[in-house]
């Protein structure tokens, strides 16, 4: 039976085991008071989770079936997206946003050409033997070798082994798949938070400088917006380059977001009316 994509739902508001002294964990309070708050933001998510059951249930192979369960992933931190803002943990919702950018320009690299499948596996048997070797202290001599003649075949494919399976910069992968205006726009700020950085701390803060514990509000709109917006255009991009007939399912969440954020009208009329990005 093929996996099917659930809206979330608020984490319990207790712990199972109902320990005293244990925090508790999800604010279901809070997430009634998100959606009642962003009903444009949380009406995007129907369209984009019917679009992944639709790809869930196909029958792929090859580089299409690549294609589609890249984009499975993607989806899946749309969905730890949503589950994070509507607990109002919106700076680490963001920097989930950076993962689901990342993993969605890949996608659309991907589905633009069968031609790059052979990287996009050879580079997975490069990155296994990597942390083959670093499992358990290295003690792990079955996986080591195991992946060791993948490792090898895969070297000459990669010569700068400081980047992915395409071989492009961040902000070259952007431009090529048509996620420019999003990458120059939040990439900086998300890669601040997720390492730890000035915005890391002050991105927790309330206007008085004190830390906020969650639930709290700051970043959970803009979280929400984007999640569906990097998700969108890659469900667009790859219906479109896979010919597998979605876009009016899509077009429903861009006109909501057109409503969202204008200042990006044009970069989703592009891609629409490309039919796909520069790649």
């Amino acid at each position: 039976m093929a996996h099917r994509f659930k809206r979330p739902k608020p984490i319990p508001a207790r712990s199972a085991t109902n320990a005293p002294d244990l925090p508790v964990v999800g604010y279901p309070d809070f997430a009634k008071q998100v959606s009642e708050k962003f009903p444009k933001h949380c009406a995007c998510w129907g369209p984009l989770y019917e679009a992944a059951n639709h790809i869930v249930r196909r029958s792929e192979a090859g580089h299409r079936l690549a294609v589609l369960r890249s984009a499975e992933a993607a989806f899946n931190a749309f969905n730890a997206i949503i589950l994070l803002a509507l607990n109002g943990l919106g700076p680490d919702a963001m920097v989930v946003c950076r993962s689901l950018l990342e993993t969605a320009m890949g996608t659309v690299y991907l589905a633009a050409d069968e031609a790059r499948l052979p990287n996009y596996i050879e580079y997975g048997k490069f990155v296994q033997h990597r942390i083959a070797k670093r499992w358990e202290a290295g003690q792990r001599v079955d996986l080591i070798n195991a992946t060791k003649a993948g490792h090898d075949s895969a070297m000459n494919r990669f010569p700068m082994r400081h980047l992915s399976w395409h071989q492009l910069q961040i902000d070259q992968l952007a431009t090529k798949t048509g996620y420019k205006d999003v990458y120059d726009d939040y990439y900086p700020m998300w890669s601040s938070i997720a390492h730890g950085d000035f915005l890391a701390t002050t991105s927790r803060l309330s206007p008085k400088g004190q830390f906020q514990p969650p639930p709290a509000w700051e970043f959970v709109d803009d979280a929400l917006e984007l999640g569906a917006e990097i998700t969108a255009r890659m469900f667009y991009q790859v219906t479109r380059l896979l010919k597998l007939g979605y876009e009016s399912t899509i077009d429903r969440v861009i006109v909501i977001l057109d409503e969202l954020e204008p200042k990006r009208v044009q970069a989703r009329r592009y891609l629409i009316s490309t039919g796909t990005s520069s790649t």
